[in-house]
């Protein structure tokens, strides 16, 4: 990154970060954050898909905690990581608005970086203080690093729409994408299009090209194998399934205790609630909810004059 686009992003990360660690849970949220952070704990196995990456960062969290943080709970440890993650993948956002709209400007227009910062900064505060984001970044869930390894991806992707010859943006993105998934399933959404696109575009050859990210794939997605190496070493009730068989791990792995791709497994009848209707819900609660800071919307339109003319 460069000077300013660095700024942008240090400055959108202080900022969420200092308010995210002031309004943070001192104790477990609600939610999954229960068993997550007691199976984290202990290094045991989760409910379907089983978070394998979050609950070796717990156990790594919550151990750093009892040697050198004894006066503050694990809990919150937890949470005080998620504002972490939360404010550095907000910045992140900025980071990749400023690299955008660098991007866009026409070469004879006059440099304004001082807009572009404005309108960067804005952007990722927007995203960090949006109401949903703001739970879920200051809680013990799995949500925020999810959010961390969606802006890192879509940053590796805007450096790479720069440098499509460049192996080691490959690399990292690749990695990045199979990584992801050891957090949250619902990656996928965006790991799939994002290599489709990277295939299509990509100047490297097309052998070494499939090659390298297969690897460097795989090389993300291999945490999985910690499951049946947790309920071999660490078993103890609570933990969630039996992960140790090849047909138990394939269950878990494709969370067929809920529904393999459902978001839940609850019952009753759904019929009054079609695709359409959640997807216009979504939308209006975003536009009327999600984005409610008409102050930082009119930092991130200051930009649209300078790429537009």
């Amino acid at each position: 990154m460069g000077l300013n686009c660095t700024f942008a992003f240090l400055t959108t990360t202080a900022i969420a970060l200092a308010v995210y660690l002031q309004t943070a849970s001192d104790s477990i949220a609600g939610g999954d954050a229960g068993e997550l952070v007691a199976e984290g704990c202990k290094l045991g196995i989760a409910h379907p898909p089983g978070y394998p990456l979050f609950t070796i960062i717990v156990y790594f969290i919550t151990s750093l905690g009892k040697h050198y943080l004894q006066n503050l709970s694990p809990a919150y440890l937890v949470n005080a990581t998620s504002c972490l993650f939360g404010s550095i993948a907000s910045g992140l956002v900025a980071a990749t608005v400023y690299e955008i709209s660098t991007n866009l400007r026409k070469e004879d227009e006059k440099d304004q970086p001082i807009v572009r910062q404005s309108s960067s900064i804005a952007a990722g505060l927007m995203c960090a203080f949006s109401p949903l984001l703001w739970q879920y970044n200051t809680s013990a869930e799995v949500f925020a690093i999810h959010n961390l390894f969606v802006a890192s991806i879509v940053f590796a992707l805007t450096k790479y729409n720069q440098q499509k010859h460049s192996l080691r943006v490959l690399v990292i993105g690749a990695y990045l994408c199979g990584l992801s998934l050891t957090n949250q399933h619902t990656a996928i959404l965006l790991v799939v299009p994002v290599a489709a696109w990277v295939l299509f575009s990509s100047t490297i050859e097309r052998k070494k090209l499939i090659v390298i990210s297969f690897v460097s794939f795989v090389a993300g997605i291999i945490c999985y194998v910690s499951l049946p190496i947790f309920e071999t070493m660490y078993p103890h009730a609570g933990s969630w399934g039996n992960v140790k068989t090849m047909r138990g791990f394939i269950h878990h792995f494709l969370r067929k205790d809920y529904g393999t791709l459902q978001l839940w497994s609850g019952g009753g009848d759904n019929t009054t609630e079609d695709m359409i209707t959640r997807t216009l819900s979504w939308v209006a609660d975003f536009a009327m909810h999600q984005l409610c800071h008409p102050a930082l919307m009119c930092f991130l339109c200051s930009a649209a004059p300078d790429l537009l003319s």
